[in-house]
Formats: C-alpha cells, structure tokens, sequence
C-alpha cells in the first residue's frame, strides 16, 4: 500500500514544532523512573539524573540515538512460523483490548466475561480474515486474578494460529506466558517473535516499576514491545491538543528509549490512546479531539520513521446506536487515511468495559472496507480503460463487456453483514446489519476448526499452567 497520500493534519512546520517541543520536554522536565537502577542505565548513556526525584532528562543527542537504531519494519510469525510484516507502507488489523462485559448475541442480555468467553473469541477473530492479530478481547473474571493472562495465553495459543498481542501484569506471570508461547510455537522468540506485549507509562511522565520490570523480561527475550501512553486531557496532560500531543510523544519516546537501552536490537512501535473528561464526569474516547491526537501522533510517527498503531473503533456509547456506527467510522477512518502499521479495532462498547461477538465481526468487516479504501485508484492503462469508454459510448452501456467481466469482482469490496438489499427486506426485518452479524457469528462458530496444537504442545501448556496454579495458591 502506497503512503504517499497518507493524511497530513499538521503542516511540515508544525510537525518540526511538535517534535523539538517533544525533544524540549524530554531535555527539561525529565521522565520519572521508578525503578533506580534505570537511572545509573540512563546515566552511563549520557542522559542527566536527579536520583532524589528518580528523574531522567534526556540529550538532544541520546533521542536522536534512539531513533537512529530503531527498526521501521520487522515481523510477527503464525504457528506455522508464516511472517506477517510489520511497519510500512504494510497496514494490519488488531482487535486488541480488555473488556469485562460482554452482551449475548442470542439474548442481548449483558454477562461479565469468562474464560468461555475468551476461547469464543479467539476462535471467532481465527475464522476473521480480516483480523491479522488477535487479542484476548475480555477479561476472564471466572478465573482467579493471578491466573487471568496465563489462562488467556493459553486460550490464545490453542484456539488460533495467527500471531497476537496480550499486556502483562508482572515479572512471574510474564515468565510463564512467554515460556507457554515458545513451546506451542516454531522457532525461539527471538527468532520468530509470535506477540506484542503492550506497556502504558502513567501520565504525566512516569514509568512505575512494575511497567519496567516486565519491559526489561520482554525485551530481554526478544519479544517485540508496543508503547502506549493513554493521556486524559485536562486531567493527566493539558487539555490543549497540541499540548497532550507533545506529552504523548515525550512519554511514548522515553519507553522507547529504555527498551534500546536494554538491547538496541529490540523490536517496538509507539501508540497512544487519548482519553477526555466528560462533564458527568466519566471519560471519554471517541471525542474527536481524541481521534485528532492519534492522527497527529501517527504522523509524528511517520515523520520520525516509527512503527505505530491507530486504535480507532471506539464509541461512548453505552448501547450499540447510529451514535456507535459514526463514532467508529470517523476514528477508523482517520485511522486508515494516516497509514499507520498497525490499526486496532477493538470492538469496544460503553467506554471500553463492552463487547459482543458480533461487534467483533462488525468491526472486522469494517477493517475489509478499510483495506479498500487504502488500495485506491490504481490508474494504469488497463484502469483507466479509454478504449473500453470507447466502445461503451457506441454500445449504449458496458454491462456484457469483456473488461466489466474481468474486474467486477476484484474491483469491489464485498461485505458480509452490510444490509445492500432493498427496502422491503429492511423493512419486513429480513436483514440488518444486526441480525446479518448475528447470524454470521453463528455460522463461523459452527464451521470453522482452529489448527489444533500438537499433542506434545499442548501437554507442554497444561503442564506449565498447572505449574503456574500451584504456585498461584
């Protein structure tokens, strides 16, 4: 997919500003560690310490070393050990996020999430073409808290063979999680990376140990890391746009540099998920001030040659609406038009705590239109079709015509759970968009198989989750 129409909101000027304004923060103010052994770490690259504050302040010259040795495209692997390329001009789909509820698409009523829950939705996102990564999608609340990520590794690891993202809680758990991935998968991780792991630093400007402390077992292994700060405007980072950007960029960049300082090998993409206040007082993530953020974080990204993600497909709605639809479609749209690598579609509802199974293929089907409108025009001869426009004013139309034959199918993006039908079938209820996801979510949990694990792998899972169970107690 070519970039070079990618959507530009900031002038090349007042790109240059945002970055030397990002630089200047990282210089002046710092970025708190918690942990103190960061600290000498930062300081034997340069950077100032004020050991009393935990702070470091970051060089002109030790930013433009971190950008220097990133890495702009790399891969993830399947299973299989099947590459799927990261960075650009590659654009892929995630479903990444957390939820705790989740609603019945058979009974509309709202369930808190389970491990059933997990395992339908991993299967669900394997069946998606759509979907090159998967999350877990909900939190399994019907398994001890200790156990939670380690039961979702293993829902993730058995029931598909796509590559996928998970955050992790602590150091113990990590281990288990990344050491569940390499027996179940083709290669070390190092080799063949098969996750993202995910960190947030906590606004304004700080990184708590236990962020860092996984980071450095992540890192350690070879596993590729997102960092993602999530600002509240006006509450964590200023309420100015322009301002919580520069923030954000500040804090994405002092992760990053951590991770090159712990191997300047390390495989990483920035992100950035903006929140607002709301005057209830709840908060908010579908604003357009928040989208707006994001596009300019990517561009930032795409400016300074760092992978990003775009998560865009999110809504304040509390019920699945017309407020639902456009609030998605503005943020995924955004999301698209900047190119950024990776673009999650989250399928979330009431501010991130909702889901369903049909929202997820929703969503899905809303990437496939995504991907179409990032493949363009494509003028060559063969498209722009003189002769054809030719021979079609002599005929009347270009309905048999050889050409209308040869392109009809691979020219249009075909929708599965749109409703583009007539009115009569709307309006005797035959198809919606809501009974169309319904229905498809049944029907690819009926037919589709996920490869299962080998025997020897998956006797290997248990072993190490029942490990992890005694442990936990």
């Amino acid at each position: 997919m070519d970039n070079a129409a990618a959507l530009s909101l900031l002038t090349g000027g007042q790109l240059s500003r945002i970055c030397d304004a990002a630089f200047a923060v990282l210089e002046r103010t710092g970025v708190r560690f918690a942990d103190p052994r960061i600290l000498d770490e930062f300081a034997e690259r340069g950077a100032r310490i004020e050991a009393e504050r935990g702070r470091v302040h970051f060089p002109r010259a030790l930013v433009e070393w971190v950008l220097s040795a990133v890495t702009r495209t790399f891969a993830l692997y399947s299973r299989e050990g099947d590459r799927v390329e990261i960075g650009r001009p590659h654009v892929r789909f995630s479903n990444s996020t957390y939820d705790v509820w989740v609603l019945d698409y058979e009974t509309g009523q709202r369930h808190r999430s389970t491990l059933a829950h997990v395992e339908q939705f991993v299967r669900l996102g394997d069946a998606l073409d759509d979907i090159d990564i998967l999350g877990a999608q909900v939190v399994p609340q019907d398994v001890p808290e200790p156990m939670r990520q380690i039961r979702a590794a293993q829902a993730l690891l058995k029931h598909t063979t796509k590559p996928f993202v998970m955050n992790l809680l602590n150091v113990e758990e990590g281990e288990t999680v990344l050491a569940m991935v390499e027996a179940a998968s083709t290669g070390t991780l190092r080799e063949r990376p098969r996750l993202f792991v995910l960190f947030c630093p906590d606004s304004p400007l700080r990184y708590e140990a236990c962020v860092t402390d996984v980071m450095r077992l992540a890192v350690g292994r070879g596993v590729p890391v997102g960092i993602g700060p999530c600002p509240v405007l006006g509450a964590s980072a200023p309420v100015t746009l322009a301002g919580a950007l520069v923030q954000t960029v500040a804090e994405a960049l002092a992760g990053l540099a951590f991770a090159k300082l712990l191997d300047e090998r390390c495989l990483a993409y920035l992100g950035a998920t903006p929140f607002a206040m709301a005057p209830h007082g709840n908060l908010l993530m579908a604003a357009p001030e928040c989208y707006l953020i994001s596009a300019g974080f990517a561009q930032v990204c795409r400016h300074l040659g760092l992978p990003n993600s775009f998560s865009c497909t999110h809504t304040d709605s509390k019920l699945p609406t017309m407020q639902t639809g456009y609030e998605k479609a503005m943020g995924l749209t955004l999301a698209a038009l900047s190119f950024s690598p990776l673009v999650q579609v989250p399928a979330i509802l009431d501010d991130g705590a909702t889901t369903s199974l049909q929202q997820l293929v929703i969503e899905a089907e809303m990437a496939g239109a995504a991907r179409r409108l990032l493949r363009g025009l494509s003028p060559s001869d063969e498209t722009l079709a003189l002769d054809v426009i030719h021979e079609g004013a002599a005929a009347g139309n270009l309905v048999a015509h050889d050409h209308t034959v040869a392109h009809l199918r691979s020219e249009f993006w075909r929708p599965a759970v749109l409703h583009r039908g007539t009115r009569e079938q709307a309006e005797s209820g035959q198809s919606t968009v809501e009974k169309n996801a319904v229905e498809r979510v049944k029907h690819l949990l009926a037919i589709h198989s996920p490869l299962p694990l080998t025997a020897a792998a998956e006797r290997e899972l248990d072993k190490l989750v029942g490990r992890a169970e005694q442990q936990a107690v």
